[in-house]
């Protein structure tokens, strides 16, 4: 019941009593009150319809401390309720951007709902629909956008430098321009993967051929890196340098296959003499380069030349080529091609 109605309540009902009273007996009835530990007594004189109404008053007033108490508790909890609700909303955005979330919820069914999201991973599902819940689908929104390979704001949810969401922001940062990409790779304190990623997204670009040659050095070299580097060599981004192309295939640690078919797409862009001096010392440098080589004396019909380099090696090794020169010494003049796929 609202304070306003037990209020009208209680007026209506000390008038009806109290005047029921008044119309049985007008008398006064006086009662003296001793004061405790004192010495000293007052007395109160008043109408009895008076005396008659006071239980009612004293009744009202315990009923309405009562319904006081009942709603500053109803506030307390609906309050602890809200700031654990906002608390549990916290946490699962935290766990979406990977982040440590510790917090003992106040209300039991909450802090048992934790302590089992915090057991799991949670990534969002940017096809469902919106919660209501604005910063929930705030995150949702940042996170399709992230993958989209857009750039967002991540600093307003507070995320620690080693978010894995953070690395995928700066991955497309860096995607979009070229300037941040140099600058993380100028850094001493960003980790090795961002700078990697920062390399690949240079290599996408013309006009970076400087600080690519400068940092070629500090990466650390794979396959992925070594075919991004190489594509933009062959696209001509970037110039041939052979020591960097000889270096980038001896690191990546390219297996025969793959590097006859690099030194093949090689004969693009350099010159006959270029092109034979460039296998000739990758393969000198690098062993699994040999077939390489001798593919290409074979291409640029060098077959004195290969049959010369064939001498360095046993009788059982390279037998493609061995067959390719014998066949031209009878006057066969079989493609290159048919020896390998």
């Amino acid at each position: 019941m609202r304070l306003r109605n037990l209020t009208i309540l209680w007026v209506v009902l000390s008038l009806a009593v109290g005047l029921c009273a008044y119309a049985i007996t007008g008398e006064h009835y006086s009662h003296s009150f001793h004061i405790p530990f004192m010495q000293e007594s007052f007395t109160v004189s008043l109408p009895i319809a008076v005396w008659v109404v006071l239980p009612l008053s004293i009744f009202f007033f315990i009923v309405c401390l009562a319904l006081f108490c009942t709603k500053v508790k109803a506030f307390l909890e609906k309050r602890r309720s809200q700031e654990d609700s906002e608390f549990l909303i916290n946490q699962i955005v935290a766990q979406v951007f990977g982040e440590d979330f510790s917090h003992t919820f106040k209300i039991k069914n909450l802090n048992e709902i934790s302590k089992s999201l915090a057991r799991f991973n949670i990534t969002p599902n940017i096809q469902s629909m919106p919660s209501g819940v604005e910063k929930i689908d705030q995150v949702v929104q940042v996170y399709k956008s992230l993958l989209e390979g857009e750039v967002t704001d991540l600093r307003r949810f507070r995320v620690s430098e080693d978010s894995a969401l953070l690395f995928i922001e700066k991955r497309n940062k860096m995607a979009k321009d070229a300037n941040y990409a140099s600058e993380i790779l100028k850094k001493d304190t960003e980790p090795l993967n961002l700078k990697r990623e920062a390399f690949l997204a240079l290599l996408q670009y013309d006009n970076t051929a400087e600080q690519i040659h400068k940092y070629l050095h500090i990466v650390e070299m794979d396959k992925e890196i070594a075919k991004a580097y190489l594509n933009a060599v062959l696209a001509q981004r970037i110039s041939f340098i052979k020591e960097e192309v000889i270096m980038t295939i001896t690191k990546a640690e390219f297996t025969d296959k793959r590097t006859i078919k690099w030194v093949l797409e090689c004969k693009k862009i350099l010159s006959p003499d270029q092109w034979l001096n460039f296998a000739e010392e990758l393969a000198n440098r690098y062993e699994v380069a040999e077939e390489a080589y001798l593919y290409v004396l074979a291409n640029l019909e060098m077959i004195h030349n290969l049959k010369e380099r064939l001498k360095l090696h046993t009788e059982h090794e390279f037998l493609r080529m061995r067959a390719f020169a014998d066949l031209r010494d009878e006057g066969k003049n079989y493609p290159l091609e048919a020896f390998y796929s």
